[in-house]
Parts: structure tokens; C-alpha cells; sequence
């Protein structure tokens, strides 16, 4: 099975939730800015990194663990990918769409203005507040076993 974590403007929460599943964080304790900052990914995105896959890796089931985001519309998106599978005959149950999408999108966009003025690290710093804010209802949410 495939699961494909999905932030909209960020790769933060789709990281951290991914990184739940596969065991690289603890559901049990909130984390420190610095593991976060640590994980592969976690982010905010440029235009060139829109709807790009990026692989995570296997968790202990060997289901693949893959991070997206998307400007807008992740609604599109998840479509967009259940057509896809229909066309290439990929039953729809092969791949688990799990959005992970801030409650204010304006946050994620803001972080990306902050990177492209050159405050990378002040963006890495406000996606992790994000994702620590919204830490317990990712690590319910996530598919970790």
C-alpha cells in the first residue's frame, strides 16, 4: 500500500505526519524544533516543488510513505490522483490520500514569503510551531502502527 501525506504551500505537517507513521517521531511527546528541523523534507515549498513527490520511506507494514503538497485546491488533487489511479488500473485502495492541511492556509503562505525574502530558517521555525501545534491530531490521524 502507498500512502501520499498531502500539505497545501508546506511540506511541515505532511512531514511530521508521515514521520509519525514511519516511526521517526513519538506519538507520545510533542518534539523539539530541532528534530523537526532534522527530518527529511520539512519545509516550505517553492513553485518547483509543487505536486513533486517526495519519498519518505517504508514503514514496519512495507506500505511506502510518500510527502506532497499543492498551492491550492488539494480537493483537485486527491481527484486528480483517483483518476489517475482508474486509468493506469490501480485499484483506488492501493493509495491512502491523507491531507494534512493547516486550518489557516494564510500561515503556509506566509512562510513561503518568508523564505523567498531569505528567512529560511525563521519559516523552518514558524512551520514548526504549526506542526507542533496541530502534533496530537496528526499522530491521531496518522496510520502508524
Amino acid at each position: 500500500m502507498i500512502y501520499l501525506y498531502l500539505g497545501q504551500n508546506d511540506l511541515c505537517l505532511p512531514v511530521t505526519a508521515a514521520s509519525l507513521q514511519l516511526g521517526l517521531l513519538m506519538s507520545t511527546s510533542l518534539p523539539a524544533y530541532e528534530d523537526l528541523a532534522k527530518l527529511p523534507h520539512f519545509r516550505t515549498v517553492g513553485k518547483e516543488d509543487e505536486g513533486m513527490l517526495c519519498f519518505m520511506g517504508e514503514d514496519r507494514q512495507g506500505n511506502k510513505v510518500y510527502v506532497t503538497s499543492v498551492k491550492g485546491h488539494p480537493d483537485v488533487f486527491i481527484r486528480g490522483v483517483g483518476s489517475l489511479l482508474s486509468v493506469c488500473q490501480i485499484p483506488l485502495q492501493e493509495v491512502v490520500v491523507v491531507p494534512c492541511i493547516a486550518e489557516n492556509p494564510q500561515v503556509s503562505r506566509l512562510c513561503r514569503i518568508i523564505t523567498l525574502l531569505g528567512f529560511k530558517e525563521s519559516a523552518t521555525r514558524l512551520g514548526s510551531r504549526v506542526a507542533r501545534n496541530r502534533f496530537r491530531e496528526l499522530a491521531a490521524t496518522t496510520y502508524a502502527k
